[in-house]
């Protein structure tokens, strides 16, 4: 099976485990695409919870897509248009800011995953959201197993106690720049920004290449 089906199968468990009626299904966004990303160079972003007032009705299985809807469309939304510009960044050592702007096309180069898979508002309950990643916590891991990035983005927030039942054991350090980084199971963890963030796009951009520039820390199983 491919990443994507062992996904899917996932998805399908996990719907029906939770009788959840709406299900925002993510991971993988283009698989072809993320398997042709050198090594040290698969980039998961992780996030709370699908704003549903952004997304169209691109349906698999019954269920609203994010690889369905990112592989055909380019959103002008910020949430997306900003996972671009750190993946541009990412994967091309962070050219000027300018440069990774427009570069809608890498949207299906990355893995993406919503903590919930019920969307909600423009704005998150962060107790809520703890309650779901605990009551679904190895539904999640299962997820983070079958994606296995090199790097990931949590844009939780800063939320700690999440962090803690995601990614047990992990030693958090400081990267010099403000934000916590850690290595866990041979993947460098940053806590950062949401991409909705009101930070300016490019401060983002050059915080991420300051925090990923030290120690080639993009590629922690080289």
């Amino acid at each position: 099976m491919t990443k994507t089906e062992q996904l899917d199968a996932l998805f399908e468990n996990w719907k029906q485990h939770f009788k959840q009626s709406s299900f925002y299904r993510d991971g993988i966004i283009h698989e072809a695409e993320w398997n042709e990303n050198k090594p040290g160079k698969k980039l998961l972003v992780i996030a709370k919870e699908a704003n549903t007032t952004n997304h169209t009705n691109d349906l698999i299985n019954g269920d609203p897509c994010f690889r369905d809807e990112w592989n055909k469309e380019s959103p002008s939304y910020t949430f997306a248009r900003r996972i671009v510009q750190w993946d541009y960044g990412f994967i091309n050592d962070f050219p000027p800011f300018d440069k990774a702007k427009d570069q809608v096309s890498y949207l299906r180069k990355i893995a993406f995953m919503n903590l919930n898979k019920g969307g909600g508002g423009r704005e998150a309950n962060d107790s809520e959201i703890l309650k779901l990643v605990l009551a679904q916590k190895d539904f999640l891991k299962r997820q983070l197993y079958i994606i296995e990035p090199d790097v990931i983005i949590i844009c939780n927030s800063f939320n700690t106690q999440i962090n803690e039942v995601l990614f047990p054991n992990a030693v958090w350090k400081s990267s010099g720049y403000d934000i916590y980084i850690a290595e866990w199971q041979g993947k460098l963890l940053i806590d950062f920004y949401h991409p909705s963030s009101r930070n300016v796009g490019s401060a983002l951009y050059c915080l991420l290449a300051k925090i990923l520039e030290p120690c080639n820390h993009c590629a922690p199983n080289q």
